[in-house]
Formats: structure tokens, sequence, C-alpha cells
């Protein structure tokens, strides 16, 4: 974990069902958008038959765990199954039911409490610690070391500078649009 330090990470819903991203800057507190869990209550289970469960070294769930925090697209194609690898903490594969090919960024974060989410900064880099990776019909892999993280946020490959930019600056109209869930 060498070269790291702890940013907090407020999410607060707003009007209407965009959360509001506020007071990101290093060491503020912040609220996480209302449970991720509850808005997937009324969705039905997804068939993760395909790719997340024949890969033996993953758990995967039976619903959905990360969900857009909007989502004016209808065909829920920006929701995503985390699964756990089984043995190493580090890492997690995403799924996406229906598939469409895609390169994602993921941002991991740690889930304190229903209120307070936290992200560890690069101080190599100056960003947050984030991973680009293609999105295939066999998941997507990524892996963290050093770091302890329950939730990603994901975004699109061209919106992750402004992800990094939102979640810096706290500026929430720099926000583009970002799935959220806690899998842990």
């Amino acid at each position: 974990m060498s070269g790291s330090a702890v940013i907090f990470i407020t999410l607060s819903s707003g009007c209407g069902t965009q959360p509001r991203i506020m007071g990101l800057s290093a060491g503020k507190t912040v609220r996480a958008p209302a449970t991720s869990t509850s808005s997937n209550s009324t969705q039905s289970s997804v068939d993760l038959s395909l790719a997340a469960n024949q890969n033996p070294d993953y758990t995967c769930p039976s619903q959905v765990n990360v969900t857009p925090t909007y989502d004016a697209d209808i065909e829920r194609t920006h929701d995503y199954t985390v699964c756990r690898h089984r043995t190493d903490e580090s890492k997690i594969m995403l799924d996406l039911s229906p598939f469409i090919a895609r390169k994602i960024c993921v941002f991991p974060i740690e889930v304190i409490d229903a209120q307070n989410i936290l992200t560890k900064a690069n101080t190599q880099t100056g960003g947050l610690f984030n991973q680009c990776t293609d999105l295939a019909a066999s998941g997507a892999f990524v892996e963290f070391k050093g770091i302890q993280y329950n939730a990603v946020f994901v975004v699109d490959y061209a919106n992750q500078q402004q992800m990094q930019q939102c979640l810096l600056s706290g500026n929430e109209y720099l926000c583009p649009a970002f799935s959220f869930g806690q899998f842990r």
C-alpha cells in the first residue's frame, strides 16, 4: 500500500435519481448513494449461468450488484455483476448481461457504512486508483493489490478522466454517467 493516501467521498441524492457528488477533496466525509441493492429489489434475478458462473475461480451473486446511478438506457447496458475471486481478495470479475463489448474503467472504493465511502489516492500519479480493461464475453478482470475495497464505481473508458476530475474536485457537474455498487 505504499504511495497511497485516503480520500473520503460523499454522495448525496439531489433532485430526481441522480446522486450529487459533493465535498470530495481529501479528508472530507461524504455520503454514499442510497444503497444500490434497494434499486435492485424490484429487478428480476439475472441468469449468470453464462460467463460468470462458468469461471470456477470466482463466486458470483444471483443478481446484478452494480447499477447506474440513473439509467436513461432502458436496455440496462450498465448493470454489472461483480464476482469475487475465491482465494484472492484483490481480484474481481465484472460480468454484463446482456453482453456488449466495450472498454470500461473500475474505481475501487470501500463502503464504511450506508452514509460514507472512501477510496485511495495514487500519490504516484496524483489521481485515484483505477483500472481500465476490455469487457469480453468471458467478463472483465481487474486486480487491486494492497487496496482494501468492497465496492466499485464503473465508467466507460471515454469517461475515465472525467470521473477522476469529478471525484477529486468535488464538482458534481463534472460527473459522467457511472455505475455503483457494493459486492462484499
